[in-house]
């Protein structure tokens, strides 16, 4: 071997960055048809080419969901659990009636099964037609739709929808028809009858350890089986799990209220749409299938807090930051939040301002058009979240930002510190020179750093300022509240601290005077 003198060793050590919050993902659990997916098994990784369609039958409740989440969000991964039906399933049924007849001008009628913009069935009538014909063409329209999510048969223009799914699902598929043609008349009876549902117990089972920030959940009547999920990740030892679970509901105030005083987590967020029950309209007030819009929320939540990911369609950004996503767009206000594929419910349709704090107070959150009638948006989004386990109210977790703005704090705070030690000592004394360790000073400084980091990305709060009136430092107030104590015994720190946490604007109540003079 040549002689290379002086000897010179040079060893590259890791840099130590600051580590990220875990990648953002998606689970969609719904029913499928007839698609190459094993019945609950997980499929991981869903691309933004359509295979959902394969994979679950394009007529299917899940792919509905997968193909809305994926109309948003072509960035975030999504992973699904698709079910068979039931084989005791009975499939819902509802029924458009046209009557009169035949017809005494040219004109339209329009049909709608589930969704107002996707799933719209424009019917010419010619003058003379009679009703039997105009119901054949709604069938033919219905059954030449790929995605429709029923069957339709018509007899002497009685025509009777299917749900192609069977079980409970069925009936929340909402039935409306408009227009007007001379001498004939139009009526729906709405899908109902639907019954049995896929086995659930166990569904979560092939998830093992992974997480998921989000789930969107089909199954309305059985929502324990996520919140028995969700909730015990909310807190485990050495890891971090935590997820909410979207549900999107219709039915009347009175029944949203009895069922939302049934929940109680910070894992669960309730969409409560308005049940409409009229001749020719029963189902949501905003016409599309809950569990669709339950998708499409959630994977604008992902969107938003995935990295770097472009917000102009879904956040109004009035700072160049905002307009990106990533940690600090958990505490901006979901409110507002527009849904571009969700069309405005019809003038009177809409939930009062009166019933909208009630189901909020209750734990639900609604989705209706905007003030100006131009788009339909999101309103203050909530957890079904109001007391502690002793039953005392407690706002702790109450917004869905309270939630997601403490969740990622912690675990920004979790992955730093498990990345910072990964083989140090722990001493009483001052720090050992040279080598990696650690004592309670030391740690509490690392703390305050990670601290400091968390209030640049708007998470929490930092600095001096004023709260009620009176003058508040929030970096003091960390600090106090800090505490770091090492048992040397066990070689265990315990970090007792304060998450000052961010908070959204949700109103400026402004008390004017009117004056005549100075």
């Amino acid at each position: 071997m040549p002689l290379a003198k002086p000897d010179v060793t040079a060893s590259l050590l890791p840099a130590g960055v600051t580590a990220g919050l875990t990648e953002e993902r998606l689970l969609i659990v719904g029913q499928m048809t007839a698609g190459t997916a094993t019945s609950g098994d997980l499929q991981e990784n869903i691309l933004d080419d359509k295979s959902w369609d394969t994979l679950f039958g394009d007529d299917s409740a899940i792919a509905a969901a997968i193909r809305q989440a994926r109309r948003y969000n072509g960035v975030t991964q999504i992973d699904a659990i698709g079910l068979d039906d039931n084989g005791a399933g009975v499939a819902a049924t509802g029924v458009f009636t046209i009557g009169g007849g035949p017809a005494s001008e040219a004109g339209e009628l329009v049909f709608y099964v589930g969704s107002e913009k996707f799933r719209e069935y424009k019917i010419p009538v010619a003058d003379l037609d009679n009703v039997t014909a105009i119901g054949d063409a709604l069938v033919a329209a219905i059954t030449a739709d790929d995605e429709s999510m029923v069957t339709a048969a018509n007899v002497a223009g009685v025509v009777t929808v299917t749900a192609i799914n069977k079980g409970t699902f069925g009936n929340t598929i909402g039935l409306k028809t408009t227009g007007a043609v001379a001498t004939v008349t139009t009526a729906v009876t709405a899908m109902s009858a639907g019954a049995t549902d896929p086995v659930l117990t166990g569904v979560f089972d092939v998830v093992g350890n992974k997480r998921y920030q989000g789930i969107a959940w089909q199954f309305q009547t059985d929502l324990d089986e996520l919140t028995d999920f969700l909730d015990p990740r909310f807190n485990v030892d050495n890891n971090i799990l935590d997820g909410v679970g979207f549900v999107s509901i219709t039915d009347t105030l009175a029944n949203h209220l009895t069922d939302l005083a049934s929940e109680n987590s910070q894992s669960l967020s309730y969409n409560a749409d308005k049940l409409i029950d009229t001749t020719t309209y029963r189902g949501p007030n905003i016409l599309e299938v809950p569990f669709i819009k339950a998708a499409g929320f959630a994977a604008i939540r992902a969107l938003r807090r995935t990295e770097g990911t472009s917000l102009g369609r879904f956040v109004i950004a009035r700072s160049a930051r905002d307009a990106f996503g990533g940690i600090r767009l958990n505490s901006k206000p979901y409110f507002n939040t527009p849904f571009p594929d969700l069309e405005n419910p019809d003038t009177g349709n809409s939930w009062t301002d009166v019933e909208i704090d009630q189901l909020k107070d209750a734990g639900g959150w609604v989705i209706d058009q905007n003030r100006p009638g131009t788009a339909v948006i999101a309103g203050e989004v909530v957890t079904t979240y109001k007391t502690d386990s002793a039953g005392n109210p407690d706002p702790t977790f109450g917004f869905l930002n309270y939630v997601d703005t403490s969740s990622v704090g912690r675990e920004y705070i979790v992955n730093n510190t498990r990345a910072r030690y990964p083989q140090y000592r722990a001493t009483g004394g001052a720090l050992i020179e040279d080598v990696d360790s650690a004592n309670e000073a030391s740690i509490a400084a690392f703390i305050a750093e990670m601290n400091a980091d968390l209030a640049s990305l708007a998470v929490v709060q930092s600095g001096v300022g004023t709260v009620g009136g009176e003058e508040v430092d929030f970096d003091k107030a960390f600090q106090e509240a800090l505490t770091v104590t090492l048992n040397p015994v066990t070689g265990k720190f315990f970090v007792s601290m304060t998450l000052f946490i961010v908070v959204q604007l949700r109103g400026i109540t402004y008390g004017m005077k009117v004056a005549f003079e100075v």
